[in-house]
């Protein structure tokens, strides 16, 4: 009797991990047939996607080329502004500063002419 009991739990186990392998294995195809279209779906996919990053990559070229290039001439047309300014502050500045700075020392010279005068006016008034 103990053998008959030993051998019914015996092929119970077997039964049901038997079940159990053959859901898995179910399981697994299934999944394998899902990855199979996913991917399928993504290799009708992927030649597109492939040309619009060619694409963008070749505008992103292009518009670089060009930004170089007007940095290029902006970076010549600046020097040439400073040149011009260089050349004109070395012309005109001798010709400015001598006089301002004449100006400003008569003009302090005045200013202290006119309050000794204001002052000795206001001690006899």
């Amino acid at each position: 009797m103990d053998w008959e009991i030993s051998l019914t739990i015996i092929s119970l186990s077997f039964f049901l991990l038997t079940l159990f392998v053959a859901f898995f294995i179910l399981q697994v195809l299934k999944t394998a047939r899902n990855i199979e279209a996913i991917l399928e779906m993504i290799n009708g996919k992927l030649p597109g996607i492939l040309s619009d990053i060619k694409e963008v990559t070749g505008n992103l070229t292009a518009s670089s080329v060009m930004l170089k290039a007007g940095i290029e001439g902006l970076t010549t047309a600046l020097g040439r502004v400073r040149q011009i300014t260089s050349m004109v502050d070395t012309a005109i500045r001798p010709g400015i500063e001598t006089p301002v700075l004449s100006l400003l020392k008569n003009a302090g010279a005045i200013r202290k002419g006119i309050q000794i005068f204001l002052k000795t006016l206001g001690k006899k008034g």
